[in-house]
Formats: C-alpha cells, sequence, structure tokens
C-alpha cells in the first residue's frame, strides 16, 4: 500500500513541474486575478523560489544516483558557454543593460526548466508533467474568464488592460493559448479515459480561453491555438482506424471552432481584436507587413547586422548590441547571438526534437504533451518571445535529449545482455 507520504510527494511533483514550464503566465495570471499590479521585487521572489526548489531537486536526484549522463554533461557545457559567450561580448562590444537582463532571465527562468527537464526525464516521470494538467486548466480558465467578464462589465479595451486588470494584452493572450494547448491535448490524447462532465468542462475552458486570446488581439497566441488545433486534428484522424465516433468528434469540434470564429468576427466588441490577430495576413494570402508592427524592418536590420559578422554573431543575448531588443524571430536571434554555427546546431536540434516526439508518439500519448508544448513555444518565439527567455523550450528540449539518452542506453544494455546470454549457451 502506497504511504500517504509517497502519494504526497508525486502530487507536489505533478504541479511543480507544470508550475515550473508555466511559472511566467501563473505568476501574472495570479496577479491578475487578485487585483495586485506587477512588482519587481515580488517577481524576483517568485523566481528564486522557483529556481531554488528546482536546484534542490536536481541535487537530490544526483547525490541519490551517483552518475551522470553524458548528454547532461553536453547540457551543461552548454550554459558553460551561455556564460562566457555573454561575458566575451560584454568585453568586446560594452555593456549592454538589456543584455543583461535577458541573461538574468535566462538564469532566472530558463535554468530551472533545464533542471526540472533533466529531473523528470531521468526519473521517466512523464506522468507528472500530464497529471497536473486539470488544476492549472482550471486556474488559467478562471483568469480567462476573469478577463473576459471585467472587460465587458467595464468596456475595458485590450490596450488598456495593463491599466486595469494588471495584464497587458500580449500575456493574456500567450496564457490564453497555453492553456487552450493543455485543452487540446486532453480532449484528443486523452479523450477515451475522460468522463463526460470532464469533456464539457475542457471544451467549456478551451471556448474561453480561444475568446479571450482572439479578443485580445495577440497575433503569436492566436497562431499558436491555430497551430496546436491542426495538429492535433490531423495525428488524431489519421493515427489508428477510421470510425464513425472518430469523424463524430472532429465534426463536433470543428463546428464548436467555426462557430466561435463567426461570433467573434461579427461582434463589434471582439470585432478589433480579431482584426489585428490577422492583419498579418494578405487577402492574397500572403504577409501583410504593414500588419507585423514593423516585423519587416526589424528582419532587415537582423540580416545587415549579421552579415557583418556571420560565423560567431555578436555573443549571447546579442540582440541589443545591434540596436534591438528582439528580432521576434528565433531564428533570427540565434543568428545574431552565434553566427551561422550556432544556428545549425540550433536547427538541428529544434527539428530533431519534434521528430523524437512524432515518433515517441507512436506508443506514448504523453508525448503528445511535449509536442504541444514545444510547438507552441516554438510559435510564439517567431513572433514576441525570446529563446533565452523562454521556459517550455528549454524544458522540452532538455527532457527529450536526456529521454532519448536514456532509450539508448537501454537498449545498449539490452544488447549486451543478448549478446552474454547467447555466449553462454
Amino acid at each position: 500500500m502506497i504511504s500517504n507520504i509517497t502519494i504526497r510527494s508525486h502530487i507536489k511533483s505533478d504541479y511543480f513541474t507544470l508550475l515550473c514550464v508555466y511559472a511566467y503566465y501563473v505568476y501574472f495570471a495570479f496577479l491578475s486575478i487578485i487585483g495586485l499590479s506587477q512588482n519587481s521585487i515580488l517577481l524576483i521572489v517568485f523566481h528564486s523560489l522557483v529556481f531554488l526548489i528546482a536546484f534542490c531537486k536536481l541535487a537530490k536526484f544526483f547525490l541519490k544516483e551517483r552518475r551522470i549522463l553524458f548528454v547532461e554533461l553536453l547540457i551543461i557545457c552548454f550554459v558553460i558557454f551561455v556564460f562566457i559567450s555573454y561575458a566575451v561580448s560584454q568585453s568586446k562590444y560594452g555593456f549592454s543593460e538589456t543584455s543583461s537582463d535577458t541573461l538574468k532571465d535566462f538564469v532566472a527562468k530558463s535554468l530551472p526548466a533545464i533542471m526540472i527537464g533533466i529531473v523528470s526525464a531521468r526519473e521517466r516521470k512523464l506522468q507528472s508533467v500530464s497529471n497536473g494538467i486539470p488544476v492549472i486548466i482550471a486556474f488559467f480558465t478562471l483568469f480567462c474568464f476573469n478577463i473576459l467578464f471585467k472587460s465587458f462589465l467595464y468596456s475595458i479595451s485590450p490596450f488598456n488592460w495593463d491599466n486595469m486588470l494588471f495584464i497587458n494584452y500580449q500575456n493574456a493572450s500567450y496564457t490564453a493559448a497555453f492553456c487552450s494547448c493543455l485543452c487540446l491535448y486532453k480532449l484528443f490524447f486523452e479523450n477515451d479515459k475522460l468522463k463526460k462532465w470532464v469533456k464539457f468542462f475542457y471544451f467549456l475552458s478551451l471556448a474561453v480561453c480561444s475568446l479571450t486570446s482572439l479578443y485580445s488581439g495577440g497575433r503569436g497566441g492566436v497562431v499558436v491555438i491555430v497551430l496546436d488545433f491542426m495538429i492535433c486534428f490531423f495525428v488524431y484522424f489519421f493515427r489508428g482506424k477510421i470510425t464513425t465516433k472518430k469523424i463524430a468528434f472532429l465534426v463536433f469540434i470543428c463546428l464548436v471552432a467555426v462557430g466561435l470564429l463567426i461570433v467573434v468576427a461579427t461582434n463589434g466588441y471582439l470585432k478589433n481584436g480579431f482584426e489585428r490577430a490577422f492583419e498579418f495576413i494578405d487577402s492574397s494570402g500572403g504577409i501583410n507587413w504593414e500588419g507585423t508592427s514593423g516585423r519587416l524592418d526589424i528582419y532587415k536590420q537582423c540580416i545587415s547586422a549579421w552579415l557583418k559578422s556571420p560565423l560567431f554573431g555578436y555573443g549571447i543575448c546579442g540582440s541589443p548590441r545591434i540596436g534591438i531588443d528582439r528580432s521576434h524571430n528565433i531564428f533570427l536571434d540565434i543568428m545574431i547571438d552565434g553566427g551561422v554555427l550556432y544556428l545549425f546546431a540550433w536547427t538541428f536540434v529544434l527539428f530533431w526534437s519534434f521528430a523524437r516526439c512524432f515518433k515517441k508518439m507512436k506508443n506514448d500519448n504523453k508525448y503528445a504533451l511535449i509536442l504541444l508544448i514545444l510547438v507552441s513555444d516554438f510559435a510564439m518565439l517567431n513572433f514576441s518571445l525570446v529563446y533565452m527567455r523562454s521556459i517550455a523550450l528549454w524544458f522540452s528540449i532538455t527532457f527529450l535529449l536526456v529521454d532519448y539518452s536514456l532509450d539508448r542506453r537501454k537498449t545498449n544494455e539490452y544488447s549486451c545482455f543478448n549478446k552474454c546470454l547467447s555466449a553462454t549457451r
């Protein structure tokens, strides 16, 4: 019989893993719900607490395990490389406060995600990433409902949310998109395990969060929801036998999505946010650069700066050294930070991570959750986020790398066992 201490330990692990992945959005959503304005000291305390707990969990694991994998050594070497590259670039190009803030965010946000990614993979606790989902969804749904209710009640524009509701429209859109991602995972990949009232709750949550993202006008959040929905739709449809039940479910969810879009697009109060979210798409199907908030000029500036230092870039957190805060594109950020070789390495790791998820999903649906988290963050990194400040990206890649290493090790051990067994015959 499992002891109460063991059960409590698993529950804490479940919630903390997702808390770490969504730490940034949990913090701002909580402040918005309780009506408290953002405070830099509170944010530092919050992230310090997350970092401390993550570090303690990693240290406890390694003290118990007393061995380290080669891939974990590579991850540690990469972290060291980040600090060395930053120090060298600061010495060469001069001190940049924005670059310094980016590195601080890497330490406060990304490092805990890396540490928890290692622990989750080593302990083979992918289930712990999934178990905490209902609570996170309920919390984010409450946040989205609070935003929508107050916006309609007091006629608050999304662009005034930071003054009235203590969160800006972009963070609200991304938070809603992440919650939609979790709802889609539950509805598509754990559908058979859910009771009817639980399914209804997830549908309701998906509708509320999607409406929040559309209404906010945040382009990145809307793109994330569309991408996640397309992945879930096609994987669910083409995986296994095509049954009447499967088709009926897909038709129903498509009708809900279309109905939601019609309501938003035709409602005068919601229409402004909807139009802003999609204004980057030209009527001919191309990109309307006038609807991208000046992205084209930023892209040109980044490419022009990169051409002056194509091999090594401008060092980690390098974007401020060429006169911009961020490039709004993960590949341009990487090129600026480390040049073409660094870009090749990152491109390989990213595409390998996507391929790894698709491969593992064939036998374990929970890898679909890692895929959706990774896709969501990757999409946002091509709109406003910076990869050195990301959380979900670092967690996902770290988890997949360590998990792959463990699988290879298990395969090699099984192969050696078979060889020894054959030799004894």
